[in-house]
């Protein structure tokens, strides 16, 4: 009685240590899964508003807000409905180590330009008008007009 006794103990123990191996190595398993997949989750996206004043000479770069941009991805900015005079912007962004100066685009009121597959920095945005305008109206001088706009990036 007392060797089957012993036994059952042998065997529980065995299966219980078989069973508790089993999950040490499921709980990594799972443990090395969630890491890898919260590495490759996408950045979600930010904005940030700003207003700007620029010069209507249509000469004039306008340097305004940085952005810190961490995963390659999408780069946005979008001209505002509340930019006054009617203007079409050009728009860029600069990365701070000056590698990468994302190309030209032209923005009126509600529309927004997009740039994909743009790299990990801090971004500049650059705007200045599209043309010469007077803004002035009466008054010597090109004036100026208030540029109203979002960013939108992967921070």
């Amino acid at each position: 009685m007392r060797d089957r006794l012993a036994l059952r103990r042998t065997a529980n123990q065995e299966r219980s240590t078989k069973m508790g191996a089993a999950r040490k190595t499921t709980i990594i398993a799972l443990c090395s899964a969630f890491a890898l997949g919260a590495v490759a989750l996408p950045a979600e996206a930010s904005t940030k508003h700003s207003s700007t004043t620029i010069s209507c000479d249509g000469v004039t770069w306008k340097y305004d807000i940085s952005v810190s941009h961490a995963t390659s991805g999408t780069f946005k900015i979008k001209q505002n409905d509340e930019t006054t005079q009617d203007s079409i912007s050009k728009v860029t962004a600069r990365s701070a180590n000056g590698n990468d100066i994302l190309p030209l685009k032209f923005v009126e009121n509600g529309q927004t330009a997009t740039w994909t597959g743009v790299l990990p920095s801090t971004y500049q945005v650059h705007a200045r008008r599209s043309d010469d305008k007077n803004c002035n109206g009466l008054a010597p001088g090109a004036g100026n007009y208030t540029f109203d706009y979002t960013v939108t990036y992967n921070g």
